[in-house]
This record gives C-alpha cells, structure tokens and sequence, in this order.
C-alpha cells in the first residue's frame, strides 16, 4: 500500500519512545475533494493494525481512529447564514475542533458531531464517541494541512494529489455507478459532464488544498503506473507513486 510503510516506521519510532506520553500519534491524510481521502484513511488503519499485530507494538482495532475533517463543518443553515461556502476554512467548528484534539492529546474520550452525506449536512441528532487512550487518530480531509488546530499536533502527513483529467474520470465513475440503475445511460452521461463543468471542477479548484504544514509523503496517483493496491478488507485504490520529502 503506498506511503503506508512509511507511516508505520513513523509510529513504530514513536511508539519506542514516547514514555508516559498520553497524545496518540497522529496522521494527517489530505487532499482535493474526490481524491480518496477517506478510502485510504480506512485502508491505512487496518495496515497499521496488521503491521503491529506482526511487531512487538500491541495496539487494540479500538485504539485506532478515523476522524474526518466533514464532521466539524458548521450547519448548512448555519453556513448559509454566514455566506460560507463549505469546504472554505470559516465553514469548519475550529473551537470544536480544538477541544477534541485537546482531549485526545490528554489521554481522554473525545466526541464530534457527525456528518451525513445522505443529509448533506450534520445529523443533530448523533454524536460520535472516540474512546480514551487513543494511539493513533487519522484526521483526513481537505484542509488537515492548513488548518493550525489539526496541523500542529500531525506527528506524520500524506497528501494525495491527481490530475485533473483523472479526477474528473474518477468522479464520473462514482457517479454513475450511483445512478446506473435508475437512470439511462444518455441521460447518466448528460449528467456526469453537468456536475463536472458545473459543480465538480469549480469545486476542486476552489477547495484544492493548501500546505501551510507539509507532508511526509506525496502520493500522485495517476493512470501512467500499472499498479493496484490490494488491501485485505477487499478494497482497491487507485495507482499511485509515493514521493518522499526530505
């Protein structure tokens, strides 16, 4: 799995030395809407757990978490309200962000609220529980690199970067495949091209990441590398090359 060794030999050196230290070892995995963000968040997470399983690192499933940076968004109403768009750095609960990273850092149980995509919006009526004495927490999301209330505390950061060309080809295939069955395919491809030229594309420029903290590791996946990726739990991800930062 790319930039996935990289990130256990980061946590095993941790882990060595951290002490009494209670603050899990965090990783950021950032990157343009569409990319993969969070497929690859949860495939790193049972890469690291089997990774440990074969090391001397004992780490429970519960003690590894997936954060994403959508549950913090502010309420659409909220937003509306406000004149914000979201995926911009004002549509995130930067103060709510800052307790759960807080709590986390101290060893404690830490809650978000969470985001629905069926809702396209919070769910009011959920919270998510992360339970106590964490050891490791992936935050993904657009803005982990940016955002000063995430970045600070990334003990490891792994930036997926594509073209876009093939973002357009990859969102185009998640969109069809949500709508294949109800829709004809003239008017499945009719669609595609509007939520690309319409929607998409404007959005990926617009909410395309900044790095004010840079990464460990640069994954371009691209088309040109005639690798998958086979993850035990059955999930593929794209081609990639990982790039190393000094």
């Amino acid at each position: 799995m790319f930039g996935a060794e990289s990130v256990f030999k980061a946590l095993f050196a941790f882990e060595k030395k951290k002490g009494a230290q209670t603050a899990p070892f965090f990783v950021g995995v950032g990157g343009p809407v569409g990319v993969g963000k969070s497929t690859y968040a949860e495939a790193l997470k049972q890469f690291l757990l089997q990774r440990a399983s074969e090391s001397d690192i004992a780490i429970e499933s519960d003690q590894v978490s997936v954060v994403s940076t959508d549950h913090f968004f502010y309420s659409q109403k909220t937003l509306f309200n406000l004149g914000v768009q979201k995926g911009d750095p004002d549509s995130y609960q930067l103060d709510s962000i800052k307790s759960f990273m807080r709590a986390l850092c101290a060893g404690e149980e830490a809650q978000h609220p969470v985001y629905s995509h069926e809702l396209y919006d919070i769910d009011v009526s959920s919270m998510q529980l992360v339970s106590a004495n964490q050891r490791v927490v992936i935050v993904e999301g657009l803005n982990v690199f940016s955002t000063a209330e995430i970045a600070t505390h990334l003990d490891f950061g792994v930036l997926l970067f594509i073209s876009p060309k093939e973002l357009r080809n990859q969102q185009a295939a998640r969109l069809a495949r949500s709508f294949k069955q109800t829709l004809p395919d003239y008017l499945l491809n009719s669609m595609v091209l509007d939520y690309w030229y319409r929607i998409n594309r404007p959005n990926a420029w617009r909410h395309r990441p900044k790095l004010r903290w840079r990464p460990n590791v640069i994954i371009l996946k691209t088309p040109f590398i005639q690798k998958g990726i086979a993850l035990d739990n059955g999930v593929v991800l794209d081609k990639g090359i990982v790039l190393k930062l000094p």
